[in-house]
């Protein structure tokens, strides 16, 4: 005897498991409220054998009797009452993510998840938010190793900020083109200078991005277009560690940015004028957002160009093809 009553209530503590159809719900929530059959066929706009038989397939599938007849009205058991609350919780939840998928397909996006190395994200990102340029949304930003960056969009990043080419696979907006500055203390001898010439600057002791890096490639190329040589370089990997050595009298670091330790920005010149490296952002063509990603890489070019240290606004936030502009071939 007592075995059997183990086994019963284990039978009835243990029910099947059941992906429950949502329509079923709506069913049972809407006998529920109405007390009949009847008076809920006619709110669902269906027959009463057709709602009957939904509220017959909902028992069988859980596994549970949810109402009694009681003086020609239906009555919830007290399974029912217990089911009743979760089940309404359930389908406005529902409603609710039907609801924000709508919003998604137009392309309402919470807070966009933006990726750049740290300096980037320091010099570029963290000034940009702070001025509450126009309406932003809200942007999350998160740092990532030099040559990591581009890859964080196949993983949560909707929007790269970086100056080293993207892939040819993703849209890329110009935001600005950054000048190239040969960063010196205030008692060397180019500090006194408005600008320096790629004939003065190689010269000297050099401290330069590392091959890898875009703004690299400029001023090599530049340099042999000019058909000159360094006499003495070195290579950095980060940008603030150069400017460090710099600071201490090790050589003259060469790079886009602000300066850091009291060092001088001394515009690096060309034949054509300024030395300056693009500065993009990039992001999935089929991004679901992707005319926020636009407008945000728009402000971001309006934000750099209006800010100190950018180019004139004939310089920057260069869009093409819907908001993407072709970024450069790499060396």
């Amino acid at each position: 005897m007592e075995q059997d009553a183990s086994r019963g209530r284990s039978s009835r503590t243990v029910g099947p498991r059941h992906v429950v159809d949502l329509r079923l719900l709506r069913c049972f929530i809407a006998v529920a409220d109405a007390g009949s059959v009847t008076a809920a066929a006619q709110q669902l706009y269906v027959s009463q054998p057709s709602l009957s038989r939904q509220l017959h397939r909902l028992e069988r599938e859980i596994g549970l009797v949810l109402f009694r007849p009681v003086d020609g009205r239906l009555v919830l058991t007290s399974a029912g009452r217990e089911l009743l609350p979760r089940a309404r919780t359930l389908l406005a939840t529902a409603t609710d993510v039907q609801s924000f998928a709508g919003d998604i397909a137009c392309g309402a996006i919470t807070a966009v998840q933006v990726t750049a190395s740290a300096v980037t994200a320091y010099d570029v990102l963290a000034p940009f938010i702070a001025s509450a340029w126009r309406d932003l949304p809200p942007l999350a930003v998160r740092s990532a190793e030099a040559g990591q960056v581009y890859a964080s969009l196949d993983a949560d990043a909707d929007l790269v900020v970086d100056d080293d080419i993207p892939p040819g696979h993703l849209a890329v907006s110009v935001v600005t083109r950054r000048t190239v500055y040969a960063f010196v203390p205030a008692t060397h001898d180019l500090a006194a200078n408005g600008s320096v010439t790629l004939t003065e600057l190689v010269e000297h002791a050099l401290i330069l991005p590392n091959r890898r890096r875009h703004v690299r490639h400029i001023i090599d190329e530049a340099t042999a277009h000019a058909g000159l040589v360094y006499r003495t370089a070195e290579e950095y990997d980060w940008p603030p560690v150069a400017m460090a050595n710099a600071a201490a009298g090790r050589g003259v670091a060469v790079g886009c940015g602000h300066p850091a330790f009291g060092l001088v920005p001394v515009p690096v010149m060309t034949a054509d004028g300024r030395m300056t490296a693009p500065l993009f952002a990039s992001w999935l063509a089929d991004h679901h957002a992707v005319a926020t990603l636009v407008d945000l890489a728009a402000s971001l070019s309006d934000y750099l160009i209006s800010g100190p240290g950018s180019r004139p606004p004939d310089a920057g936030g260069t869009r093409m093809g819907g908001g993407a502009s072709s970024p450069p071939t790499k060396s």
